[in-house]
């Protein structure tokens, strides 16, 4: 028997898991174990035939890898075949080394699948393919989809940030022309106010000059009926003119004119009131309170028209 290496190839058909059949071609070397119990089991079981030696080998072989191949897919086996020739020869050893052999790594020379499978896998390779670049390109598309969203919902954003801004801007302008026109009519109110009162002064001055005047000694009398009188006419009226009670009981020495003109200063809307208390006493039977003796022809100004006692024709002209 000799202890040299001893080639080893052959053939197998084989069929994957999923059925799909291949032809390995393989080949490796073998020989004795240099020990005397391995080469008594070698002699007893083979009888130093080299042929038989390489049969056995050659069918543990193939066993061992139909085996390996019948575990795996068609896919498996195509992209990597190294790998089930690897676990092949891992289980031959396992077994040939209790026979007494010693095994070098065995090698795929060949692989065979039927054309049938050869096409449909370019077939898949091409759908798949073609699928990788569609599902590629609908993510660019949704990628861009998001990119415009994302913008198109930043640029409403921005338009409407700056549309509040210029509402806020109209709106502060509305605000100070609003600020401005209330302004203007207060001043304007004010300056109407302050020309009713003072043209209110001026007529209470010549109607109190005028009664001082027409009436000598009763002025007390006529005082005495206004300060009596005209607070509660106003207050019957619901014209609650402020301080006007404080006023006039602090007037108690104050003379008719200072009296009458201090009335319209407070408040202008006093005069028609003041002349209608002034007319009721012309008209309550006692003529002489106000002018005196026969008085003569005198006009009374009517509330709110702005107009003034006439004093009689043969009145002094100051």
């Amino acid at each position: 028997m000799s202890l040299a290496w001893q080639p080893v190839s052959f053939e197998v058909e084989c069929r994957t898991f999923d059925e799909i059949p291949v032809a390995f071609g393989a080949t490796g070397s073998f020989r004795l174990r240099y020990d005397l119990r391995a080469l008594a089991a070698v002699a007893r079981a083979f009888g130093g035939n080299h042929g038989t030696m390489k049969d056995h080998v050659k069918a543990c072989y193939m066993g061992q890898l139909r085996d390996v191949v019948g575990a795996s897919t068609a896919a498996d086996i195509d992209r990597n075949a190294g790998h089930a020739t690897a676990e092949a020869m891992r289980r031959s050893v396992h077994i040939l080394s209790r026979d007494g052999f010693e095994l070098s790594p065995l090698v795929a020379e060949r692989v065979d699948f039927s054309d049938e499978w050869r096409n449909e896998q370019g077939q898949r390779q091409v759908l798949e393919a073609r699928s990788h670049r569609v599902t590629r390109e609908l993510e660019i598309e949704r990628a861009v989809h998001r990119e415009r969203a994302m913008f198109a919902a930043m640029e409403q954003e921005i338009k409407a940030e700056a549309t509040a801004k210029s509402n806020s801007i109209i709106e502060l302008e509305r605000i100070r022309i609003a600020e401005a026109h209330l302004a203007l009519n207060r001043k304007k109110r004010s300056d109407d106010r302050e020309h009713e009162q003072a043209m209110a002064v001026i007529e209470a001055f010549r109607l109190a000059e005028m009664l001082r005047t027409k009436a000598g000694y009763h002025e007390v009398l006529i005082q005495q009926q206004i300060v009596e009188r005209l607070p509660e006419i106003l207050e019957a009226k619901g014209k609650l003119v402020p301080n006007l009670r404080t006023y006039i009981g602090g007037s108690q020495g104050k003379g008719l004119v200072e009296l009458i003109t201090g009335l319209a200063a407070i408040g202008p809307d006093i005069m028609p009131e003041l002349r209608d208390v002034i007319n009721s006493l012309s008209k309550s039977g006692s003529p002489d309170a106000i002018t005196g003796p026969d008085p003569g022809p005198a006009t009374g100004p009517r509330p709110g028209d702005g107009s003034q006692i006439v004093p009689p024709d043969d009145a002094e002209t100051p």
